[in-house]
């Protein structure tokens, strides 16, 4: 292990003296800052879309040698960066990785990767954004699809989310409907409305969902700040052009974890 993986790792065993640090950088992530404020020592996190694993071992530090991660990456050549990040970074022995994709029903997928770029690898072609905006070459993988209620069956718990797969983020929680009403995880999950028409649906399909299951508070996040959401409803009514990165929580539920954030939230929105 290099030493800045070294000191990554030491410093997110103290999520808040990590966050302190963060902070007083200029340009401080607040993506991580928002991961150690909410993830706790002993959690079980779900990561669908881990990619190359950069959140993926942050979790995997935060909730040590009790807790869990179980990182989905269908992408085979991404999947195998992704143990290859593990094997360099990991220090417990606590992340499950799975080479598949999660979706509203098991069986295969086909994913789309443009231009040899993982990050925006998607199950549905013809978007208007990055990479897909000027792709020359798009290549297909046929990969298995499992769905979350199936995966966590018999889990005594699941603490946290991460849900970033590129337009099919409804389909996971609809795969995961059971598993969501019965633990009620935070839920930390990507919306773009180019990518959601895609899939036909509209960011507030899925917030209303959510909605429905209970979550009532939602925070905006992405590299620079951290916002609460007075009104999520008006907020996606007109779908923002950007890729949006949006916390759900329940109050009664997450409200010791969430009220850390007030450390970090900008402003209310």
């Amino acid at each position: 292990m290099k030493i800045i993986q070294r000191l990554n790792f030491l410093l997110a065993q103290y999520p808040l003296l990590y966050q302190k640090i963060l902070q007083k950088r200029k340009q401080a992530n607040f993506e991580k800052l928002l991961f150690l404020s909410v993830i706790q020592r002993g959690d079980i996190v779900i990561d669908a879309g881990a990619n190359r694993g950069y959140y993926t071992t942050l979790f995997s530090h935060i909730v040590g040698h009790s807790g869990q991660v179980h990182g989905f990456e269908p992408v085979p050549l991404t999947f195998k960066l992704l143990t290859q990040t593990l094997q360099n970074e990991q220090v417990f022995a606590n992340v499950i990785p799975n080479n598949c994709a999660l979706g509203d029903q098991a069986g295969e997928a086909v994913l789309y990767l443009p231009d040899q770029d993982d990050g925006q690898a998607s199950m549905r072609q013809g978007h208007q954004t990055g990479s897909w905006k000027t792709v020359q070459q798009v290549q297909a993988y046929t990969c298995i699809l499992k769905t979350l209620d199936h995966y966590c069956q018999n889990w005594p718990r699941l603490d946290f989310m991460k849900c970033d797969v590129e337009g099919a983020e409804l389909l996971v929680i609809k795969g995961g409907s059971e598993t969501i009403q019965k633990h009620r995880p935070m839920i930390y999950v990507e919306l773009f409305f180019d990518w959601t028409k895609a899939f036909d649906y509209h960011p507030l399909d899925l917030l209303a969902q959510l909605m429905d299951w209970g979550y009532q508070q939602f925070y905006i996040c992405n590299g620079q700040f951290v916002q609460l959401l007075k009104d999520p409803v008006a907020y996606f009514q007109e779908p923002p052009q950007e890729s949006i990165n949006l916390l759900c929580t329940i109050p009664e539920c997450h409200g010791d974890r969430t009220a850390h954030l007030d450390q970090i939230c900008t402003e209310v929105v």
